[in-house]
């Protein structure tokens, strides 16, 4: 029902879930980052040293480089690219860690690699 209505009435949530979808909202992150924060374990980043770093190496450096030159390729705006470059940038969001919770795959590797690339990225 949510869905037709946002597919009918574009931006206009129904009042009844006006709140808990704004409250849903806004404690995502918090969450994310909690469950996040639960899972790390120093000791299971000693095994995977080097599959953190070329994940966070990849992360960092090939992608805004592919994003900038999708955005090139796509439109040809200077703004387009640099706008794709930096947002290639951004640090590894906690979706990536939850998702790799919900299928079970590598979840010490996905939070060690959210962990240092956010490190990485922010200075």
């Amino acid at each position: 029902g949510l869905f037709v209505n946002q597919v009918v009435q574009p931006g206009n949530v129904p009042v009844v879930l006006q709140d808990f979808a704004s409250t849903l909202a806004e404690t995502y992150g918090g969450c994310a980052l909690f469950s996040l924060g639960l899972s790390i374990e120093t000791d299971a980043f000693a095994g995977q040293t080097t599959s953190v770093a070329m994940l966070v190496g990849i992360k960092l450096v090939l992608m805004p480089v592919l994003m900038a030159t999708g955005a090139r390729i796509a439109t040809g705006d200077q703004l387009a690219t640099q706008f794709a470059f930096l947002y290639g940038m951004l640090p590894t969001t906690p979706t990536a860690y939850i998702l790799a919770v919900v299928y079970r795959v590598r979840i010490k590797l996905i939070s060690m690699g959210c962990l240092v690339c956010l490190l990485a990225s922010v200075p």
